[in-house]
């Protein structure tokens, strides 16, 4: 499940979500001041022995764009080709920090992952790596309990699609953020609706750049998932399953009817038809799916 407050944790639970697979940690920054360490830890706390035996994955906080940077600060120009996501945190070495401290702490109670949002050049992961070490040396020197953690990072800008090899094996997983690659990729504000019509998740040049960090993921043995809004959706989720994703996340209401499709379906039949389609690169493939689906008994 993709959860945004901690009251979605319930829903998640009561879809059967298999773990929470994004956590946007930034909405606890919204309101008023940023919260402080402890704060943080009560509620990474909370939410992983919820989910406990599975996995949290806490994304660091994800500010800027369409969201205010600090609560109370000045919004900053560019918006979605500013400064935000980790290159925010990395601008705000206090804060990001005592994030750090704080899911590192969380995960002594419970399992955890730490995932790093828009990451654009392999030297911003070298440095959100060096950020977390140092929180962790910092809780080892003031003797606090604090657990392992998994790190990974978003691929949501372009630029990593030509360093993937030399990317992921820093990783120990990989999450795909679909909304946002797919907006990079197509230079268009999904959320504009003079130019959403060009924003297509199920035309060739976005299928085949999923194709990449699936065969990628493959090649280097590492767990990926993606939990942009194709997830949840079941056509879409259909194709993603078809590229080689067998973990997907989605907000809690739309598990049911993704379980639905997953389970009228014969996934090996659509990975062989799907990759032809792909790397032909021809016709409407939003059509042909659901052709595929309605003439496989496929639940869309």
């Amino acid at each position: 499940a993709n959860v945004e407050l901690e009251v979605e944790v319930e829903a998640a639970l009561a879809e059967h979500a298999e773990g929470i697979g994004l956590y946007r940690t930034e909405f606890l920054y919204l309101d008023g001041a940023p919260p402080d360490e402890d704060r943080l830890v009560e509620v990474f706390s909370r939410v992983a022995r919820a989910i406990a035996p599975r996995v949290t994955t806490l994304r660091t906080f994800d500010l800027g764009a369409d969201k205010l940077p600090l609560a109370h600060g000045p919004r900053i120009a560019g918006g979605a080709l500013g400064l935000r996501g980790l290159r925010l945190a990395l601008a705000r070495p206090e804060l990001f920090e005592a994030a750090l401290r704080a899911m590192l702490r969380a995960a002594a109670d419970a399992p955890i992952r730490v995932m790093f949002p828009m990451v654009t050049t392999l030297g911003e992961l070298k440095l959100a790596t060096q950020a977390l070490e140092s929180a962790r040396r910092s809780l080892r020197r003031r003797r606090v309990p604090h657990g392992k953690v998994e790190v990974g990072a978003m691929i949501e800008v372009p630029s990593l699609l030509f360093e993937l090899d030399s990317f992921i094996p820093r990783l120990d997983f990989l999450s795909v953020g679909s909304n946002d690659l797919l907006q990079y990729l197509y230079a268009a504000d999904r959320n504009n609706t003079r130019v959403a019509s060009r924003y297509d998740p199920l035309a060739v040049a976005p299928l085949r750049a999923l194709l990449a960090i699936v065969e990628a993921a493959r090649r280097h043995g590492k767990p990926l998932s993606l939990c942009g809004e194709m997830a949840g959706r079941p056509l879409e989720a259909l194709a993603l399953l078809g590229l080689g994703f067998r973990t997907i996340s989605m907000a809690p209401a739309s598990i049911g009817p993704v379980k639905a499709m997953i389970l009228s379906l014969d996934v090996a039949a659509l990975e062989t038809w799907l990759a032809e389609k792909v790397r032909a690169g021809e016709g409407n493939l939003r059509a042909e799916l659901k052709r595929w689906a309605e003439s496989n008994d496929v639940d869309i």
